[in-house]
């Protein structure tokens, strides 16, 4: 258990730094809080934009969901809207990221419906199904399924 935790460590941290900061008032804790979220809001634009794979954690994904939202919930309870705003994007473009990460690409989908029409069989279609939602190129024999008899 505490193996899969390891990689949400630095979240773990942040987020009980957070709630120091903010149940604190010390103004250069805030400031540093703030500006870590600012660079986890540019990280996850990246993602977005570069299309670059977000890391993957072994971290349960409701572990960061929950470290996210209470961190929205502990900004908006001590009303620093900044730090809540800051909070709530990085929350939702780890969602966006997420989700665009694990949606077949283009290029894997046309691949996989092209080896479906080639060969014409369920079993190729099948095949190209599976290529298609987990983003690899579908394997298609060289012999195709048709038999000549």
């Amino acid at each position: 258990m505490l193996n899969r935790l390891r990689p949400a460590a630095l979240d773990i941290a942040a987020f009980l730094f957070l709630l120091v900061a903010l149940s604190t008032g010390i103004g250069w804790m805030l400031t540093v809080a703030l500006v870590y979220a600012g660079l986890i809001v540019v990280m996850r634009i990246a993602t977005i934009f570069a299309r670059i794979a977000p890391p993957v954690s072994e971290a349960p994904e409701g572990l960061f969901h929950a470290l996210y939202g209470g961190s929205v919930a502990a900004s908006v309870l001590a009303q620093n809207w900044t730090l809540a705003a800051a909070w709530v994007a990085v929350w939702g473009l780890s969602f966006v990221s997420s989700r665009r990460a694990s949606a077949p690409s283009a290029i894997a989908a046309a691949a996989a419906k092209k080896a479906a029409r080639i060969t014409g069989s369920s079993a190729a279609s099948k095949a190209a199904t599976g290529a298609a939602s987990t983003g690899a190129a579908p394997r298609v024999s060289s012999r195709g399924s048709r038999r000549s008899g």
